[in-house]
């Protein structure tokens, strides 16, 4: 109903539309086409026009700070990871993650289970569980799920979590790590304020820790001095640009070097082609 309800909008005095996923991008373009006097903002997109502008967050940036976070809290170095569908953004997370589980874990492994829906509260509960029967020794939960499931198995297990997307410490303070977080207010005061201003331009932006609209959520539970010093470290060289991480030499989790030293991975392949695991990985 995508084309309808744009269609509508824009009969309806519309000038600035939103789309908040990527299944609506098609349409989206075809409005945008056809209605050059109206702005359009898509979320996760890789289009652009005058009028539309496609934006994306450098989230792996802030999974590979939760990474470091499990990797230091982790006593047995088997860590679970509970998501959705192989795609590129699915990937880019598990494998950022990964680098930052072995920055402070080298020997660390993070299990990976798929349950094929995005919001099935059902599937998250009984992946999380059949991940933790075949590897009983995960001893910390992650997950890129839009569902309270895993965290529900993980304050029954007492098994310390980390989030997706919302800070949840107030729901689950025994075992509530921290949770890589979206603050999109940023971009949309400042590129709605362009639009209204007759000042917007069309364009496809990827933005990261520099500009907090991708952050991690404070730690509350108790933890060591180290891992306080290694996460502000990282996270300083993260906004200063002075790393980021997929810089190599990366490894796949098949020993096959992927990437170099001295390379990095462009953003095209982060963002619409990544379809490997880096060294760590053990698929479930």
């Amino acid at each position: 109903d995508c084309e309808a309800i744009l269609e509508r909008m824009v009969q309806n005095g519309c000038k600035i539309i939103i789309s908040t996923s990527i299944d609506f991008q098609d349409a989206v373009v075809l409005a945008a086409q056809k209605h050059t006097n109206v702005y359009f903002f898509q979320a996760t997109g890789t289009q652009e026009r005058a009028n539309l502008a496609s934006y994306m967050g450098r989230m792996y940036q802030m999974r590979y700070l939760a990474g470091i976070v499990a990797g230091k809290q982790s006593h047995s170095g088997q860590i679970g990871y509970v998501t959705t569908e192989a795609i590129p953004e699915v990937i880019r997370g598990i494998d950022a993650f990964t680098l930052g589980v072995r920055k402070a874990n080298p020997d660390a492994k993070v299990y990976v289970k798929y349950t094929g829906a995005w919001s099935n509260d059902d599937a998250a509960k009984k992946t999380t569980e059949a991940l933790l029967a075949a590897c009983p020794k995960i001893d910390v939960l992650s997950m890129h799920i839009d569902t309270n499931g895993v965290l529900d198995v993980a304050a029954r297990r007492g098994i310390y979590a980390i989030g997706c997307n919302t800070d949840q410490h107030e729901k689950y303070p025994k075992i509530f790590l921290t949770a890589p977080v979206w603050n999109w207010s940023i971009f949309y005061k400042e590129y709605v304020h362009a639009a209204l201003n007759n000042k917007f331009e069309g364009g496809n932006y990827v933005v990261g820790a520099d500009t907090g609209i991708v952050a991690l959520t404070p730690l509350r539970l108790p933890h060591d001095a180290e891992m306080d010093r290694m996460l502000s470290m990282e996270q300083n060289r993260l906004v200063n640009g002075e790393f980021d991480v997929f810089y190599g030499p990366i490894r796949d989790y098949e020993g096959q070097l992927r990437v170099g030293e001295g390379e990095s991975l462009s953003d095209k392949t982060l963002f619409q082609e990544l379809d490997w695991y880096v060294e760590g990985v053990v698929l479930q």
